[in-house]
């Protein structure tokens, strides 16, 4: 076969081996904190000071 033998039949060529890779996965946004939660305050360290 040559190669424009194989693009002109393309479709029909994949319909019958079928689709090498998997489907793509669907997309969109993540969904996140409910609304209304709120977040936890950090936690807050002692400030260290170095002698010299």
């Amino acid at each position: 076969m040559t190669p424009s033998t194989v693009q002109g039949d393309f479709q029909r060529i994949i319909s019958k081996i079928g689709k090498p890779g998997d489907s793509p996965k669907p997309r969109g946004n993540s969904t996140g904190r409910v609304a209304g939660q709120s977040q936890p305050k950090p936690e807050k360290h002692p400030v260290v000071k170095n002698k010299k």
